[in-house]
C-alpha cells in the first residue's frame, strides 16, 4: 500500500468536504441556501466531488498519471467483456429487489425516468468511484485484502456522507437521538453492503469504469423504483445479499486467477 497516496488522498477529499459544506452552513444560518441562491450549488458541488478532484491531484503529483488526459482516459476505459456488465447487472438486481421485497415499488416513477435521471445520479454519486475507486481502493486492498479493506472504506465513506446530508437541510436537528441512531445505522448498511459490491466489481474487472457505471445506475433506480419508501427490514436483506454474493465472486475469481497462473 503506498501511505503516502492513501493519506494524502484522504485528507484532501475530506478537507474539500468539510470546507465545502462548512461553507454552506455559514450562509445557512445568514438565510441563504440552495433554495433561494442558486450559485451555492457550486460549492456544494466541490464537496460532491471532492473524491474525484483529490483523485487527479494525487495522482498527478505522485506521478501515477501523466496529466488529465490520461487520468479521465483510464476511468473511462469502457471496453470490458460482456460478463464484467453482468456482474453489474446482477448487484443492482440484488440491491433493487431486495428492497421492493419489503416495500412494493413505492412512489414508482415511469420507466423512462431511470433514463433521465442517469446523468443526475452520476453527477451527484457516481462520480465519487473516480476517486475512491481508483485512488482508495486498490491501496486499501493491497495491505488488508478485500474483505477488511472494504469494511475501513466503509467507515471512511459513512463518515465522508455525514457534513452533505447536514447543510441546510434540518433532517439530524429535528430527530430525537434514537432517530438519529436508527438513520446512522439504516445508512451505514446501505454503504455497507453498496462498499462489498463495488469492491468486488473493482477486484474482479480492474475497472473504475463499471464502479461508476454500477454506483450511477443504483442511484437512478432508487430514485425511480422507491424513492420515498426504503425499509430497514430490506436494508438488511439488500446488505445481506450483496456481501454474500460479493465475497463468494471474489473467492471464485481469485481460486481461478491463481488456477490458471499454475
Amino acid at each position: 500500500m503506498n501511505k503516502k497516496i492513501v493519506f494524502q488522498f484522504l485528507v484532501l477529499t475530506f478537507a474539500l468536504a468539510l470546507a465545502s459544506y462548512g461553507i454552506l452552513s455559514a450562509f445557512g444560518m445568514c438565510g441563504l441556501t440552495i433554495a433561494n441562491t442558486p450559485w451555492l450549488y457550486v460549492i456544494f458541488a466541490i464537496g460532491g466531488w471532492s473524491p474525484p478532484i483529490a483523485s487527479y491531484i494525487v495522482l498527478k503529483k505522485n506521478n501515477k498519471v501523466s496529466g488529465f488526459k490520461e487520468w479521465i482516459g483510464n476511468i473511462f476505459a469502457i471496453r470490458s467483456p460482456l460478463r464484467f456488465y453482468l456482474l453489474v447487472i446482477l448487484f443492482v438486481v440484488i440491491s433493487d429487489v431486495s428492497h421492493i421485497i419489503f416495500t412494493g415499488f413505492g412512489e414508482v416513477q415511469p420507466w423512462y425516468m431511470f433514463l433521465a435521471l442517469l446523468p443526475m445520479s452520476f453527477i451527484a454519486g457516481g462520480n465519487e468511484e473516480m476517486g475512491w475507486s481508483y485512488a482508495l481502493r486498490p491501496e486499501l486492498e493491497k495491505k488488508f485484502g478485500f474483505i477488511i479493506s472494504t469494511v475501513i472504506f466503509t467507515i471512511i465513506w459513512t463518515l465522508w456522507h455525514i457534513p452533505m446530508f447536514l447543510p441546510q437541510e434540518g433532517r439530524i436537528e429535528t430527530l430525537s437521538w434514537f432517530g438519529i441512531l436508527s438513520w446512522f445505522g439504516s445508512y451505514s448498511l446501505s454503504c455497507l453492503g453498496w462498499s462489498f459490491a463495488l469492491g468486488a466489481i473493482r477486484r474482479i474487472t480492474k475497472s473504475v469504469w463499471l464502479c461508476v457505471l454500477y454506483h450511477t445506475i443504483i442511484g437512478a433506480s432508487y430514485m425511480t423504483l422507491y424513492p420515498n419508501s426504503k425499509t430497514l427490514a430490506g436494508e438488511i436483506l439488500s446488505t445481506c445479499l450483496l456481501i454474500l454474493v460479493s465475497v463468494t465472486a471474489v473467492f471464485i475469481h481469485t481460486r481461478k486467477s491463481k488456477s490458471s497462473m499454475v
